[in-house]
């Protein structure tokens, strides 16, 4: 399995701050690789990560971004690592 740590950047402490964690069991395969996703609904505006890493805790990716808008008709986009 890998996990999704999806983590926020708290401005006062100048850090990051685990928000929570998604797990992700992984299966079979095929040509192009492995995909999977996971969400948040209704995200707090700021600058956010997600980290995945393998249960053992290796870091397979990192994709950081930031939320600058609460509008509901804003677009979101997938990201991919």
């Amino acid at each position: 399995k890998i996990i999704h740590h999806w983590e926020f950047y708290d401005t006062r402490t100048k850090r990051w701050i685990r928000a929570f964690d998604q797990a992700l069991k992984i299966e079979g395969g095929r040509s192009g690789g492995f995909r999977g996703y996971s969400y948040m609904i209704d995200p707090p505006l700021g600058k956010w990560r997600v980290l995945v890493r393998t249960s053992g805790g290796q870091v397979l990716g990192q994709k950081t971004f930031e939320i600058t808008s609460d509008d509901p008709s804003t677009k979101i986009q997938a990201l991919e690592l």
